[in-house]
């Protein structure tokens, strides 16, 4: 349970910082909007966006400290870079065996190549 939920948590978190950084940017465009047109009405699909997104990122944050408290074992990013390192383990050690077997897609070898007509 320790590496599935600090591996959960770590995804997450990139997902908690992409939330903070779409609510800066549509924090600029309400008020932006809020400045050229002094009215309220005409940015509201930014504001809506803008208060969806905070509260996103507030859930987001508890979901992350209460998986973090679930995976005492792991610091944030060990995770992940575990579970990256196996895959790329495996890749690197299957990959050449594939490559090794694999058909040559079609190509014949054993044929000789046309003479150049000149």
């Amino acid at each position: 349970m320790g590496f599935d939920s600090a591996l959960a948590a770590d995804a997450l978190s990139v997902a908690f910082w992409a939330l903070i950084v779409t609510s800066v940017v549509t924090g600029y465009l309400w008020l932006e909007s809020w400045v050229e047109h002094l009215s309220f009405v005409r940015g509201w699909k930014q504001g809506a966006t803008l208060g969806a997104s905070i509260l996103a990122a507030v859930y987001l944050d508890t979901k992350i400290h209460e998986l973090r408290s679930a995976s005492t074992g792991f610091q944030p990013g060990e995770a992940t870079f575990m579970a990256l390192w196996l895959f790329l383990g495996a890749a690197f050690l299957v990959g050449p065996f594939v490559l090794l077997f694999s058909p040559s897609n079609g190509k014949s070898t054993d044929q000789a190549a046309p003479a150049k007509k000149y």
